[in-house]
């Protein structure tokens, strides 16, 4: 009985659209996920979109920027953990995307990660140890 009138008030005041209300289902029992949240950060159509860019490598930061998404937030997606769909295998990109030098991105040139990476291959320093 208060299941279905938690039903019954949550679609009459259509609670569960983001200006009108703050529920996240349309009540009894179970709970909206993902896209179909009201508190969702991005839409149905956002998610097929982010979904091509992770397909085409792109980068966490690239699709983060242009969707207001934290990165980590796109690798959760990538990985199947946040707005998991039907049908997809996952991880969605297989490596870790694009991974060509962009210098508005780094810290250090590509001459010093070059040497970096090189050291933590080919000895036994830490990360630590070679970042001084």
């Amino acid at each position: 009985m208060i299941c279905s009138l938690e039903v019954k008030w949550i679609a009459e005041f259509e609670a569960t659209n983001k200006e009108k209300g703050y529920n996240v289902t349309l009540g009894g029992d179970g709970a909206a996920t993902g896209v179909y949240n009201s508190a969702s950060k991005i839409t149905e159509e956002e998610l097929g979109n982010i979904i091509l860019l992770l397909k085409e490598q792109k980068t966490n930061v690239y699709i983060g920027n242009l969707y207001g998404l934290h990165p980590d937030t796109i690798g959760r997606i990538n990985n199947g953990k946040h707005y998991r769909k039907e049908g997809i295998e996952y991880p969605i990109r297989k490596n870790r995307g694009i991974t060509e030098y962009n210098e508005k991105y780094n810290s250090f040139s590509k001459e010093q990660l070059d040497t970096a990476l090189y050291l933590l291959r080919t000895t036994k320093l830490t990360s630590g140890q070679i970042s001084k």
